[in-house]
């Protein structure tokens, strides 16, 4: 008894050892490069709605900017340690490290030990989950929560004893707080119930699970309500979904990426991901329905799969897939993974595909490092403020795309003043000629900047260089920087 007892002790010694091992790498590729980025313009948006007063706050945050609430809200302490985008980016990659350990014991209890290791390790290098730990958005927060609620569930559901009901409390609200940080994470809690209704688990208290659904929803009707009375964005940027964006949020999920030669290494992981469906379902069958194998099963399957489904179906009247919204899919994708791997046979079998699953998402990382992928608005600014003559007008296009300028404008201090001259947000290509019609002699030179603009700012472009000769035209990565002489 004494020799298994020490042996024990040394399996869970080894355990931590390598799971903290395997945190400590998810952690240095989080925090690389954290700060070397630009903020785009989502992220400055951030940081604008984090500085406001509170009453302005409020008034936003009822108005329009409900989703992502905890974030900003945890995003305004934040600020205080500054406003760099290293600092700004650390709350994200705070919550994308939390997440690592969580995963280890959510694998742990679903799949058993060496299946929570291997999800620990496939989360750790998953370019998907780095890339939602360096923006300054809620996405982060959102996979945190998530992921707990999840675990909150199994052990709610596997509590027999007095604390279950802290267990189940803290289950309401983990999910509530995930949807609020970011709405489509209902969707994940919504697919934690459908592996109910399709398997119930054994020894499931019903009226404990049926109180907290309720509690859930109730918590959950501002969002509702929100929604419905048209605050929410009514995100009429977001495209009809193809086969190539669905195949992207795949390749993603599974730890590729859709970049030139990713593609050849995310193969074995959508095999693998198969061979996990086959190899789990045929377990699931035969299990001790006593033992929740086959509800946990059902789980991982209804959380990779119920978001995806459900706004493709939506989308099919109003597109409304972006794949980055369906990140709340990660940890359940990651665990089919992690549940194929361990499963295949032979053994030789599961070491290639997993190495080749860690090579794929290794690829991708080295690409995401090395290629930038945000916005440039810092050089951008700079450029424009560096050359910027008193009585210089900007416009921007679309009118919203002001905030990064802003942000970098105020951090470089500049003493030139420029006014800016902010153009309509919602132009048809009808009113082009009208809204410009305010430039003329008496302005000296216009900085026009472009991001996101598409055919209408397309359209912008055409009738100011029919207007005014073009005296620069500068591209940034994702900003087009013109400046035009309307003497």
């Amino acid at each position: 008894m004494p020799d298994a007892a020490l042996a024990g002790r040394t399996d869970n010694r080894s355990t931590a050892i390598f799971v903290g091992g395997i945190v400590a790498i998810g952690c240095a590729l989080r925090l690389f490069h954290l700060g070397t980025q630009s903020f785009w313009l989502d992220e400055a948006l951030s940081v604008a709605y984090a500085r406001l007063s509170w009453p302005q706050f409020v008034h936003l945050t009822v108005a329009r900017e409900l989703n992502m609430l905890p974030y900003y809200l945890l995003l305004r302490g934040w600020i205080r340690l500054g406003s760099e985008e290293g600092i700004v980016r650390s709350l994200s990659a705070v919550c994308s490290i939390a997440t690592l350990p969580l995963m280890y014991r959510l694998g742990k209890r679903l799949l058993g030990a060496r299946a929570g290791l291997i999800a620990v390790t496939l989360l750790a290098l998953n370019p998907y989950h780095i890339r939602f730990a360096q923006e300054a958005r809620g996405y982060s927060l959102m996979l945190l929560l998530i992921t707990g609620s999840t675990l909150l569930l199994v052990r709610a559901v596997a509590s027999a004893s007095r604390h279950s009901v802290a267990l189940w409390v803290a289950y309401v609200v983990t999910s509530a707080l995930a949807a609020y940080a970011h709405f489509y994470a209902g969707l994940a809690v919504l697919a934690q119930w459908t592996s109910v209704a399709i398997i119930r688990p054994g020894g499931l208290p019903t009226r404990a699970f049926a109180l907290a659904a309720v509690a859930i929803g109730v918590l959950l009707l501002p969002i509702a309500a929100f929604v419905l009375l048209g605050h929410a964005d009514p995100a009429t940027w977001i495209p009809i979904p193809t086969v190539r964006r669905v195949e992207y949020l795949v390749y993603s999920l599974l730890g590729g990426d859709n970049t030139t030669g990713a593609r050849v290494f995310a193969y074995p992981a959508l095999l693998a991901a198969l061979l996990a469906a086959g190899f789990g379902a045929r377990a699931a069958w035969r299990a001790d329905r006593r033992d929740n194998a086959a509800w946990h099963f059902a789980l991982i399957v209804a959380g990779t799969t119920v978001p995806i489904v459900l706004v493709l179906a939506a989308s099919l009247i109003k597109p409304i897939f972006v794949d980055k919204y369906l990140g709340e899919c990660l940890p359940f994708a990651v665990l089919l993974l992690a549940a194929g791997l361990d499963r295949l046979r032979p053994r030789a079998l599961s070491v290639g595909a997993g190495v080749l699953i860690l090579a794929s998402s290794i690829h991708a990382d080295v690409f995401y490092y090395r290629q930038p992928d945000k916005d440039d608005w810092r050089a951008a600014t700079e450029y424009v403020v560096a050359s910027a003559q008193p009585g210089d007008d900007v416009l921007f296009f679309p009118r919203f795309v002001s905030a990064p300028f802003d942000y970098y404008r105020a951090s470089l201090r500049a003493t030139t003043q420029v006014a800016v001259v902010i153009y309509p947000g919602t132009l048809g290509e009808a009113d082009i000629e009208d809204a410009l019609s305010g430039l003329g002699h008496d302005h000296g030179r216009l900085w026009a900047l472009f991001n996101q603009d598409g055919r209408a700012g397309a359209a912008v472009r055409d009738s100011l260089a029919h207007r005014f000769p073009i005296l620069s035209d500068r591209q940034f990565t994702g900003v087009r920087v013109l400046l035009y002489d309307l003497r």
